[in-house]
């Protein structure tokens, strides 16, 4: 059983609700009574720029739908940590899943919700020059009533389009060509991104994923997304050709604005 600490500066730890590569979260109650999500640095040499740039970000945004960013803690005994508000929900996939099989109207229903709100977060994010950079299951958190989350800004850019990179960020099994290439990248790698987790959403298999990460890159930069109708029979045709659409190797051949994710 993992341990974690009964409390971080002045709140008290009530359980963990993500790690990743430069931080962990957890659920916190303040001494009000009240509730947050806590989001520490794991190092204080690590990852601290773009930790700061998460927390701006987020402190700034105030989009339904994403954690506002409340308040900002650093002294010399521990690492950098802020607080936001909690979002309620689960990974995507997971809520999905359990919501039926492949092609259950309950299932199908869900993923157009998550489509619906899942445009209005980016499109809102995007007409900001903010682009997340690391959609996927796990950093959308659906609801039982389909109410969509994004979390987890840690691989957020500001002012997009960037500029040509080497570094590592966002997810391999999500990551559009372009962004693995190292390439500059803007607004359309959320689209791409997207459309990966929603063809996850609906056929239950992932259009890329490889044995190994290379042979992950290798499809995404080379092979296209098979059909969802190869793997279920019943999504709407109009569905099927937008996924088709937003995970298009090249982003102009993409749908070029969250605007234009409608589909009803």
């Amino acid at each position: 059983m993992a341990v974690f600490p009964s409390e971080i500066g002045p709140f008290a730890v009530l359980e963990p609700l993500g790690r990743g590569g430069l931080a962990q979260v957890w659920s916190v109650r303040d001494t009000s009574g009240d509730i947050y999500a806590l989001k520490r640095l794991r190092s204080n040499r690590r990852g601290r720029k773009r930790f700061l740039r998460e927390y701006e970000v987020l402190a700034n945004l105030d989009c339904v739908g994403v954690p506002k960013a409340h308040a900002f803690f650093e002294n010399s005994e521990m690492n950098p940590f802020f607080i936001m508000e909690c979002m309620d929900g689960r990974p995507a996939y997971r809520a999905l899943r359990d919501a039926g099989a492949p092609g259950s109207k309950k299932r199908m229903d869900l993923v157009e919700i998550v489509l619906a709100h899942m445009a209005r977060i980016l499109g809102e994010l995007h007409a900001q020059s903010i682009v997340h950079r690391d959609v996927k299951s796990q950093n959308v958190l659906v609801d039982a009533d389909g109410k969509t989350a994004l979390v987890d800004f840690g691989a957020v850019l500001v002012h997009a389009p960037s500029r040509p990179s080497r570094a590592r960020v966002g997810t391999c099994a999500y990551s559009a060509p372009e962004m693995l290439m190292g390439k500059s990248v803007d607004h359309r790698v959320d689209i791409y991104s997207l459309g990966v987790l929603l063809y996850r959403l609906v056929t239950g298999v992932n259009p890329f994923r490889g044995q190994t990460r290379v042979d992950t890159v290798s499809r995404h930069l080379v092979l296209p997304a098979p059909r969802p109708t190869e793997f279920l029979g019943s999504v709407p045709p109009r569905l099927c050709e937008l996924i088709l659409a937003m995970v298009e190797k090249a982003p102009e051949n993409r749908p070029q604005s969250c605007s234009e994710l409608g589909f009803a």
